[in-house]
């Protein structure tokens, strides 16, 4: 079971990252919050969070289902984690600016 799953894992990462189109793993289209826009005009950050959410779902389809839920949680405080530091960047950013135009 553990190689069917390693070998997926490895089909579709490959398949990926030889890939030349390049898409968030969520609608750029509805992106709201300043993370999800970055990540959808940094090619980089974007092929990243490709990248993430395919390991993330390999992941979460190889726990069992009480493992599921608890690595959902896990995703959830992450992610408020990284929009709380984008809002903080975005502070430091503009305090910069505010700097160097003076």
């Amino acid at each position: 079971m553990l190689q069917k799953v390693v070998y997926s894992a490895t089909l579709l990462v490959s398949s990926l990252l030889m890939s030349n189109t390049h898409a968030a793993s969520f609608s750029c289209k509805a992106a709201k919050l300043k993370a999800e826009q970055k990540i959808c005009y940094t090619l980089v950050l974007n092929d990243a969070d490709v990248r993430l959410a395919t390991t993330y779902q390999i992941v979460l389809h190889a726990l069992p289902m009480g493992g599921r839920d608890a690595e959902k949680d896990q995703q959830f405080k992450w992610l408020k984690q990284r929009n709380a530091l984008v809002r903080i960047l975005n502070v430091f950013k503009e305090l910069i600016n505010s700097v160097s135009n003076n």
